[in-house]
């Protein structure tokens, strides 16, 4: 079977993080905080335009797509190199190459673990 890999060391605000409307302090503001909830360390704050509807709809949407990131870049980096060529050896499963190898360079795994890590 493959060798595992082991975690990744990020230097973002380790997750999970939440969403929550902002609505005691900022009408119209949702914002992303650490796992601990309010008073233990906003990650953002989302506000616009007094459309409120809309906004408040957009905001809550975008909100939940920015609290799953460090959930979904940690199931990226255990996908990295999940797959397994014929001799057993680790190998990306979205451009086939071999862990020692490295990456084909346009391969879209690599790209977005890397943008999500500033690195791109």
């Amino acid at each position: 079977s493959c060798a595992k890999r082991g975690g990744a060391v990020t230097e973002h605000t380790p997750g999970p993080w939440i969403h929550i409307p902002n609505e005691n302090f900022r009408p119209g503001a949702v914002l992303i905080w650490t796992s601990k909830g309010p008073g233990h360390g906003a990650i953002c704050e989302l506000s616009g335009p007094n459309h409120y509807a809309e906004t408040m709809a957009r905001h809550e949407a975008n909100a939940a797509l920015i609290a799953a990131a460090p959930d979904m870049l940690e199931v990226l980096e255990q996908l990295e190199w999940a797959g397994c060529d014929y001799l057993g050896n680790p190998i990306c499963p979205k451009c086939e190459q071999r862990k020692t190898a490295g990456h084909d360079m346009d391969c879209a795994l690599n790209a977005v673990i890397k943008k999500a890590k500033g690195q791109q």
